[in-house]
C-alpha cells in the first residue's frame, strides 16, 4: 500500500491548484465582461469554502450511511428536476436553476450523485446473484436505463444537452465495469448507430421540422452542423488561443470577447493568458488528478466502491474532454463547464462531495 500513500497528498494538491487557476481565470474573464461580473472570482472562492465544508461533512458521515440513502438522493433529485420546469429561473434560455433568495441551485448537478449511487446499488445487488442468465442481464440493462432515462428526460426539457449525454455515458461505463457481456454493448452500439442514421434521415425532412417547430431541432442543428456554423463564440475562442503562442498574452490579458468566458469557455481564457506551456501544464495536472482517482478504484475492496469510482471518473473525464475540445473546435459546443475550474456553485459543491466519497473509499484501503 506504500505506493498509494501519495494519493492523500496529491489529490488535495490538485484541488488547491484548481482553486488558484479557477480564481485567476474568472478574475481575468471579468476584464472582458460588464462591471456587474467583476466580483465573480470572490463568489467562486466562497463556493470553494462551502464545497470544502461539505467535503469534510461527507468524510465524517462516511460512505456506508450515504449508500443507505442513495435511493432518497436519486428521487429527491428527480423531484427537483420536475419542480424546476415550473418554478425554475430562466438563464440564457435554460430553465435549470431553483432560486433561494440570492442563491441559485442546479438540480441537474445533484442528479449526478443520485444516478451514480443508484446504479451502483443495482449493479452491486446483481453481482451477488449466483446464476446470471440472458434474461437477468437484460433486466439489469433495463433497470439502469430507466434510472438514467427519468432525469435525462427532465433535464432535456430544461434544456441541458451536455448533462443528458453525461448521464447516459455514466450508465454505459458503469455497466461495462460491472462485467456485463460484450454482446450487449455491440447490440447497444448497433441500435444507437441505426437510430442516428434514421434520425438524420428524418431530420432532413423539412416538413417534419416545420410541423414540430421545437427548440429540439435548434440543438440538433447545433450538433450536426457545428463545423459549418461555428459562430462568433468559437471563432473568437480559437483566435484567442491561437494567438497566445508558447507563453500566452499574460495574466489578466484576454484579447477577445466571447460569451460565457467564466463558465463554458474558461479554458480559452486560461490558454490565451498562459499559452501552450500553461495549457500543457494544466492538462498534466488534470491527468494526474484523474489517474489518482482511477488508482483508488482499481484498489477498492468492494464492488460497489469500484462502481462508484467508475461513475465519478467517467463523469469528470467526459466534462474535461468535452469542455476543452469544444473551445478548440474539436467537438460541438454543448454548454459543458470544466470541472473545478469553471464558475458555478452547484457543480463545484457536487464535485467536492464526489471527491470526498473517493477519499472515503481510499481510507478503507489502509485497513
Amino acid at each position: 500500500m506504500k505506493k498509494f500513500k501519495n494519493i492523500e497528498i496529491i489529490l488535495p494538491l490538485c484541488l488547491f491548484s484548481f482553486l488558484l487557476i479557477s480564481i485567476i481565470c474568472i478574475k481575468s474573464s471579468s476584464y472582458i465582461l460588464p462591471s456587474v461580473y467583476e466580483n465573480l472570482h470572490i463568489k467562486q472562492l466562497s463556493w470553494y469554502f462551502i464545497g470544502g465544508f461539505l467535503y469534510f461533512v461527507t468524510r465524517v458521515i462516511g460512505n456506508e450511511k450515504i449508500y443507505k440513502v442513495s435511493s432518497y438522493i436519486y428521487f429527491i433529485s428527480c423531484f427537483l428536476l420536475f419542480l424546476v420546469l415550473f418554478i425554475g429561473k430562466d438563464i440564457n434560455g435554460s430553465k435549470a436553476w431553483i432560486s433561494l433568495g440570492n442563491i441559485s441551485f442546479q438540480p441537474s448537478e445533484l442528479a449526478k450523485i443520485g444516478i451514480i449511487l443508484e446504479i451502483s446499488k443495482i449493479l452491486n445487488k446483481y453481482n451477488y446473484k449466483k446464476k446470471k442468465t440472458l434474461k437477468s442481464e437484460f433486466i439489469l440493462i433495463l433497470k439502469v436505463f430507466l434510472v438514467v432515462l427519468l432525469p435525462s428526460i427532465l433535464v432535456f426539457l430544461e434544456p441541458d444537452t451536455g448533462a443528458v449525454i453525461s448521464y447516459f455515458l455514466i450508465g454505459m461505463i458503469m455497466l461495462f465495469i460491472s462485467g456485463l457481456k460484450l454482446r450487449w454493448f455491440v447490440l447497444l452500439f448497433s441500435i444507437i448507430t441505426l437510430c442516428v442514421f434514421i434520425f438524420i434521415y428524418i431530420y432532413n425532412t423539412k416538413a417534419l421540422i416545420n410541423s414540430l417547430n421545437s427548440s429540439l431541432f435548434y440543438r440538433i442543428d447545433r450538433i450536426l452542423k457545428w463545423k459549418e456554423n461555428s459562430g462568433m463564440q468559437l471563432e473568437n475562442s480559437l483566435i484567442a488561443i491561437g494567438s497566445s503562442g508558447i507563453w500566452g498574452h499574460g495574466r489578466m490579458n484576454t484579447p477577445l470577447y466571447f460569451p460565457e468566458p467564466y463558465t463554458d469557455f474558461i479554458f480559452a481564457v486560461y490558454a490565451s493568458n498562459y499559452g501552450l506551456f500553461g495549457s500543457i501544464l494544466l492538462i498534466l495536472v488534470l491527468l494526474i488528478f484523474d489517474i489518482k482517482i482511477i488508482t483508488v478504484g482499481l484498489n477498492a475492496k468492494k464492488n460497489i466502491d469500484k462502481y462508484i469510482i467508475s461513475g465519478i471518473i467517467s463523469l469528470i473525464i467526459f466534462y474535461q474532454i468535452q469542455n476543452i475540445s469544444m473551445t478548440i473546435g474539436l467537438l460541438p459546443i454543448t454548454g459543458v463547464p470544466l470541472p473545478f475550474i469553471s464558475y458555478g456553485g452547484s457543480s463545484l459543491i457536487i464535485y467536492m462531495i464526489l471527491i470526498a466519497i473517493v477519499m472515503n473509499i481510499r481510507s478503507k484501503q489502509k485497513t
